[in-house]
């Protein structure tokens, strides 16, 4: 998929990226009263409240230099929600903390995060044992909603966000749609490409030992298939490609060419099936180790559904709770599969 303009062009803009996604979303409720109030309505959801229509502002600093993403204010001023704009940036002092503290004070209603999917989990539990670590009263009621000291708390995702805004627009062909367009682009560039923190587990041997596997397993396959008599194989002339995203191995089978390989960049494309290993296939070898496919051999790969396959590439599925040998063996069998098909 293409990126939207603001996504392409969001690394030449000053500041961070939680700024230019709070700019964009303030600029976007500012120009539309439908989805201003679209926008409110998700906020009493998210923090099981009544509010009052507001007006949004970004980065109001307060008495102990805090400075909330978001503020949600009323006609007379009162500021009744605070939000905070994540990706994957760490807490700061403030949070949550800070920022519960000052709707306490003012008499506001709640304290909103917005974050990734894929962070919404983690977050949401380290909010938690903030709160409880400092000794204040907790109350959760619902999976992502808790009251502390009476303010209530809560988290929810941009996707969650930006795809109710986008239905209000499109039912009602709001001018705003094409903005909205340009922020749920940013936001899944964001998703693809930042940084996503740490935790314990990660930096555990055993974790270490977890990713070799998947390098294991190429090895591994092509041996099982080097080792079958029923093939013709070889490897001669053709070396293994370790690459940034990636691993994967070459080999020569009967009158074809294949590609084995562990690849993180079709494991976390969200528009085909969910798996780290990956096979290619060609039958046409030309010189100067340029492989591609024949008119008939295209045909065949247009027969693989889209969801099991990226371009030329086709989905290859491991068996999980089995041994290193009984998931090398099962590849090995879909890779034969796959190959009986071409052929």
């Amino acid at each position: 998929m293409a990126q939207s303009l603001l996504a392409h062009l969001y690394t030449r803009i000053k500041g961070s990226q939680e700024d230019v996604a709070t700019l964009s979303l303030q600029y976007i409720l500012s120009q539309s009263n439908d989805l201003n109030k679209a926008f409110t309505k998700q906020l009493e959801k998210a923090l099981h409240t009544k509010l009052d229509p507001l007006q949004y502002t970004c980065q109001s600093v307060g008495e102990k230099r805090e400075r909330p993403d978001f503020s949600g204010v009323d006609f007379f001023g009162k500021e009744q929600v605070l939000c905070e704009m994540k990706f994957y940036a760490g807490l700061t002092e403030n949070q949550p903390l800070g920022y519960i503290d000052r709707l306490k004070n003012e008499g506001g209603k709640g304290l909103l995060f917005i974050c990734p999917k894929t962070r919404k989990t983690l977050l949401w539990i380290k909010l938690k044992n903030i709160c409880t670590e400092a000794n204040r009263e907790v109350k959760q009621t619902d999976e992502h909603f808790m009251q502390v000291d009476g303010v209530n708390v809560a988290i929810t995702t941009w996707s969650e966000i930006l795809n109710h805004l986008n239905e209000v627009a499109s039912s009602l062909s709001l001018e705003g749609l094409s903005d909205i367009k340009q922020l749920v682009g940013f936001c899944a560039q964001m998703d693809s490409d930042a940084f996503i923190p740490f935790v314990a587990e990660d930096l555990t041997a055993d974790n270490a030992k977890k990713i070799d596997r998947f390098y294991q397993v190429v090895d591994e396959t092509i041996k099982l298939l080097k080792s079958d008599d029923t093939l013709k194989t070889s490897s001669q002339g053709l070396r293994a490609s370790s690459v940034w995203d990636g691993y994967t191995r070459f080999l020569y089978v009967d009158d074809v060419g294949i590609s084995l390989t562990y690849d993180r960049s079709f494991w976390k494309n969200n528009s085909s099936i969910e798996t780290p290993f990956w096979l290619h296939i060609c039958d046409i070898i030309v010189s100067n180790s340029v492989w591609n496919l024949s008119p008939k051999a295209q045909e065949c790969l247009l027969k693989i559904p889209d969801s099991k396959k990226e371009g030329e590439w086709l989905a290859l599925e491991p068996l999980t709770n089995a041994t290193l040998d009984e998931v090398c063996q099962d590849l090995k069998g879909q890779i034969l599969e796959y190959l009986d098909a071409f052929r």
